[in-house]
């Protein structure tokens, strides 16, 4: 029980770190950027482009947070530390070289009609990769608060900027007749959102060197090899996972039909594709927590008993936020601007896409205790497989709403296929009873609300409270721990009476 509540407060303040930037980003950014920049193909080119970076991110990080958990026990973290950065760092230098070179042809390759994207990408790429291990640091030596604080820091920067590019000096050109010359143009707003991300990953990079500059000593190559060995499936798993992740926003711009906007349908599926985005928080809180968590509970002799109530408890709370951004859609709507909402239809489809692939990744525990991290790939290869194949049968059929129909396919098919080579290799007693009926009961709730249409807000709210109530009563009385904390705290609030 020490060790839960150990997690829980690991994962709470780890999810300050993960969950106040994506709110201040669901809040402000999202909303901001879909009602100010200049056009709905503006948005989809900030997707776009943010999408390609994801991959290049997990090629140059190759896998080194994962493998720094794993060795810094036992071969010393200093030696660890310093081995993975210098690596990280020759990779994030190398490609900043690469694209610089042949900025030109690369812009071409893509489909970017200004090179200065590019420029501010390089710079955002090579920060981000260059502050992982020192983040992975902090989240070793369980410095929750320090690493929130950060996270929560880069994000306030990079908002402060866009409030300046793209509403303060607006303001202060309208209203007042400021003149800013060249510093400043109505045209290029998207580019002062690339310019604010630059400048807020500066600023975490010079905010980390405190934190780490001590565990800085010689570079152990014998080291640096067995690491290679392991962190080569986890980075190979990493691309593929990402390609199920943001490569239906690249896939949309080639698939389709000649005749469509295809920067317009992107920025449209990647606004509502946000709207998922909670439990896309959710997921970053546990992942954080968890990761380091997993090698440290393994070897006790309860530890299989802890990693099935983890699935089980990711469970209960994912579905939970899942129905309350679907039985509430009509208020989260509008956090992205009125000109995306012919796209909400796709919201409940990515939900439990995010949903699944949570459930996957906490599930998908036994591989990497045991030291069998290919079988990340393997499965990552099958989900990578079938976005793509299912990207190119389905957008031409159903534009992005395939997208998200792929992505749904994609993520289910990970979860059985982690189950089924679990239950050979590692074998965890999950109460798989009680999760698939989670599941249905969800699925039930979420079809229930779109084919009975209730027009009355005030009706419509009343009934989707009582449908959360249900669920809630549902899990309580369907789990016996549960039931008994419940009963314990209102007895003993009873007898406090």
């Amino acid at each position: 029980m020490n060790q839960f509540k150990k997690l829980a407060g690991q994962t709470v303040i780890y999810g300050l770190g993960s969950v106040i930037p994506r709110i201040l980003n669901y809040i402000l950014l999202t909303p901001f950027y879909t009602r100010v920049l200049n056009s709905v193909a503006d948005y989809g080119t900030h997707s776009y482009l943010y999408s390609f970076s994801a991959f290049i991110i997990i090629l140059l990080t190759f896998g080194m947070e994962t493998t720094f958990f794993r060795y810094a026990k036992n071969r010393g973290i200093e030696n660890v530390f310093t081995t993975s950065y210098y690596f990280l760092l020759f990779n994030a230098l190398s490609f900043s070289l690469i694209v610089l070179i042949f900025q030109v042809d690369i812009a071409n390759l893509i489909g970017i009609n200004n090179v200065k994207y590019l420029w501010y990408f390089v710079g955002i790429i090579f920060f981000d990769v260059v502050t992982a291990i020192p983040f992975s640091v902090l989240r070793y030596n369980e410095k929750a608060k320090t690493f929130a604080l950060l996270k929560i820091v880069n994000i306030i920067i990079n908002i402060i900027i866009n409030l300046i590019y793209l509403w303060l000096i607006p303001l202060l050109i309208k209203k007042y007749g400021f003149d800013f010359g060249i510093f400043f143009s109505q045209e290029n707003l998207l580019e002062y959102t690339f310019r604010a991300n630059l400048i807020a990953s500066f600023c975490t990079f010079l905010l980390l060197i405190p934190h780490t500059k001590s565990y800085f000593k010689k570079f152990q190559f014998p080291l640096f090899k067995e690491m290679i060995v392991y962190s080569f499936p986890i980075m190979v798993s990493g691309i593929l996972g990402m390609i199920n992740e943001v490569a239906d926003k690249i896939l949309l711009k080639y698939l389709l039909p000649k005749d469509v906007l295809a920067f317009e349908q992107i920025g449209i599926y990647a606004a509502n594709y946000k709207l998922a985005a909670l439990i896309t928080i959710f997921n970053s809180m546990f992942r954080y927590a968890l990761e380091p968590f997993f090698f440290k509970v393994y070897g006790n002799k309860d530890s299989k008993d802890i990693y099935a109530l983890i699935s089980k408890y990711y469970l209960i709370f994912g579905a939970f936020v899942l129905l309350v951004i679907v039985l509430y859609i009509d208020i989260f709507k509008f956090f992205i601007g009125s000109k995306y909402h012919e796209g909400l239809h796709i919201v409940p489809i990515i939900l439990f896409s995010n949903l699944i692939f949570g459930l996957y990744y906490t599930m998908g525990v036994w591989y990497k205790v045991i030291d069998k991290t290919y079988f990340s790939a393997y499965f990552s290869l099958v989900g990578a497989i079938l976005t793509i194949v299912g990207n190119y049968l389905l957008i031409p059929i159903f534009g992005y709403t395939g997208s998200a129909l792929a992505t749904l396919i994609c993520y289910s098919v990970m979860l059985f296929l982690t189950i089924h080579y679990e239950r050979k290799h590692y074998r965890i007693n999950y109460d798989y009873k009680f999760m698939i009926t989670l599941i249905l009961v969800s699925i039930f709730i979420v079809i229930l609300t779109y084919l009975v249409k209730i027009d009355n807000i005030y009706l419509k709210f009343t009934i989707s409270s009582v449908l959360i109530l249900g669920y809630v009563i549902f899990v309580v009385l369907s789990n016996k721990e549960i039931k008994d904390i419940v009963l314990t705290y209102v007895r003993g609030k009873s007898s406090k009476s």
